[in-house]
């Protein structure tokens, strides 16, 4: 019985530590700004583009040429 315990616990923890694993390896370091842009009246398709900047510096004056 004691060996079915200890077992299980081993199993958890291995369970436990592959998890972290994984949320780790899909966290992103640093997350993107995002502008979307190109939205149509409602009761068309719309068409929405993204545009991803690394600063904000470069948000802004990408923003300002607009």
């Amino acid at each position: 019985m004691a060996k079915r315990a200890v077992l299980f616990v081993l199993l958890l923890a291995v369970l436990a530590a592959t998890t972290a694993v994984a949320v780790m390896a899909f966290q992103d370091d640093e997350p993107k700004r995002t502008v979307a842009t190109g939205l149509m009246p409602v009761g068309e398709p719309q068409q929405i583009e993204y545009h991803y900047f690394d600063s904000e510096e470069e948000m802004v004056a990408w923003q300002a040429t607009r």
